[in-house]
């Protein structure tokens, strides 16, 4: 692996993370419980659109 692509793996891999865990901070958080069960529930979103 060239230097370039480990830079590039290196950022992209800190910026995934930061964002995973703000996502999941903001999560516990912030939102409700049946509003995260609700979006991840598929088939209730198919019944909603």
């Amino acid at each position: 692996m060239s230097s370039e692509n480990l830079f590039f793996f290196l950022a992209f891999n800190m910026i995934f993370t930061s964002t995973f865990a703000y996502v999941s901070l903001f999560r516990e958080s912030m939102v409700p419980e049946w509003v995260y069960k609700i979006s991840k529930n598929s088939d209730f979103r198919r019944e909603v659109q």
